[in-house]
């Protein structure tokens, strides 16, 4: 259930914003806003997996934002957990009877409110996909299968991303929006809901920077004043005056043919004696100001509101490939409830999914700050997938990754982590390993690779090479191929 989208609404805007940045370190995508009208605003823009509403508000309290929550079809359906610091069993009720899944009160543990989302989630998944009584299927559903069916008669493996300057987020999946005759691109809805029941594989594509008021692609990024945002600057020569200190633009320097510092007046004859070119400076041409590095700013061309570039919402599209639970899901003619090692499992190759990984990843990490542990990740890399997918197609692929996925599991401790990172990757978290315990592994996997698979491998170690997560990650990608 993890990158789900959790929406916290609390007035006490410190408080909410602490709870999102918590959420997102579990997995989640989150955002925080600080009143019931921008909660009901923001519902329009960018519908949420779930909502955690604090009761007690200013304006519009948690109970009026449930009544319009409920009024409305579209947002009718969405779970929510509501916040109080008011344990009386009579606004528990109250809120209970119009609609909420759970609560929880004010100060809450962290690891309860996690449990609980994730429990609630769970189930809303579980009733989106559940067979009707009497053994029929409900129209969803009903459509859904039909998709599969539509996919596989079709011999459409994959469903790719088109760009679109329509969408909101830049892109659209005609297949799919012509199947289930949408305008509005409310296929990302349909393709989520089956890549959240396992169906359908999400595979990264590609990231987008989208308005953080309006969810837009359309965003302007340019480079301004860090005083007043204008992007009327321009770019100089610098120049450094040893003497006096003094730093400005070559122009300002530049009289006739000398150069004069314009703070002392004295002339700079020599470079590296008197003065050096220590790089680029900018000039805002409004203010005059000088600065060394410009802000980026953005203004997003759709809502026309500016915002500071790291407050870009970051998001990912997928490519959506079709996997054995779909063909299993056609045969039964209904979609069944998935398992929790289904959850955490890539169903093409038996080993747990990048989701998963990541996770334990985290947890990993932040041990080994804590002990003063070691960990290790393996990234073994199959060079020559395109070749094999286009000599000997997808189903001798897959057979041959089943069975380099079997061989890797065999070499490692039942502690390891064996993940699918990419279509063609394979990553391996170790935990209390260090360097050497990696080497040994990729050494003796390399003696019995697989016929006809090409194959590469990266090691990175906790902490000699990073001591963070992402830049564990980062080091990995660019680090160089082990010597084999």
């Amino acid at each position: 259930m993890k990158n789900s989208y959790v929406l916290v609404v609390d007035d006490e805007s410190d408080a909410a914003q602490l709870l999102a940045t918590r959420l997102k370190k579990f997995g989640f995508n989150s955002d925080a806003v600080y009143s019931g009208a921008d909660a009901l605003e923001h519902v329009k823009k960018r519908r949420p997996d779930l909502i955690i509403l604090d009761l007690i508000m200013p304006d519009m309290d948690g109970y009026k934002v449930l009544a319009k929550l409920n009024a409305n079809v579209s947002t009718a359906n969405i779970p929510i957990i509501v916040l109080t610091v008011d344990s009386s069993q009579k606004d528990k009720i109250k809120a209970l009877k119009m609609g909420i899944d759970d609560y929880v009160t004010k100060p809450y543990d962290i690891d309860e409110v996690i449990a609980r989302i994730e429990a609630i989630l769970r189930r809303s998944k579980a009733k989106e996909f559940a067979p009707r009584e009497g053994g029929g299927i409900s129209l969803k559903d009903k459509k859904r299968l039909e998709f599969l069916k539509y996919l596989e008669e079709n011999k459409i493996g994959e469903i790719e991303p088109e760009y679109n300057l329509q969408s909101r987020n830049g892109y659209c999946y005609k297949v799919a929006a012509d199947f289930f005759k949408v305008s509005d691109f409310s296929e990302f809805v349909e393709l989520k809901h089956l890549s959240d029941n396992h169906v359908l594989k999400a595979e990264f594509f590609d990231k987008i920077l989208v308005c953080p008021f309006c969810f837009h692609h359309d965003i302007n990024i340019r480079e301004t004043s860090p005083a007043d945002h204008s992007a009327d600057i321009s770019v100089h020569d610098a120049f450094h005056h040893y003497r006096c200190g003094y730093v400005g633009t070559e122009d300002e320097f530049l009289q006739g043919i000398r150069y004069i510092c314009p703070k002392c007046f004295r002339e700079l004859k020599h470079v590296g004696v008197d003065y050096d070119r220590p790089g680029k400076v900018y000039v805002s041409n409004t203010t005059k100001d000088k600065f060394i590095e410009p802000a980026v700013y953005c203004q997003c061309r759709n809502c026309r509101k500016f915002f500071d570039a790291n407050d870009a919402v970051r998001q990912d599209i997928y490519t959506y490939v079709m996997t054995d639970r779909a063909l299993e899901v056609i045969a039964e003619g209904a979609f069944t409830e998935i398992s929790l090692e289904q959850e955490l499992t890539d169903q093409d190759v038996s080993v747990y999914n990048l989701r998963y990984f990541r996770a334990r990843l985290g947890e990993e990490v932040s041990r080994c700050k804590t002990f003063n542990r070691h960990l290790s990740i393996i990234l073994m890399s199959i060079n020559n997938f395109d070749f094999l997918i286009t000599n000997y197609g997808e189903v001798a692929t897959k057979r041959k990754l089943k069975e380099l996925a079997m061989m890797l599991k065999q070499g490692l401790w039942s502690v390891d982590i064996p993940a699918r990172y990419d279509k063609n990757d394979f990553i391996t978290l170790l935990p209390e390993a260090e360097r050497a315990r990696a080497e040994s592994i990729v050494h003796a996997l390399s003696g019995k690779m697989p016929d006809g698979l090409e194959v590469n491998f990266k090691i990175v170690s906790f902490p000699e090479d990073a001591d963070a997560e992402e830049t564990l990650l980062e080091k990995l990608i660019k680090s160089k191929h082990v010597a084999l």
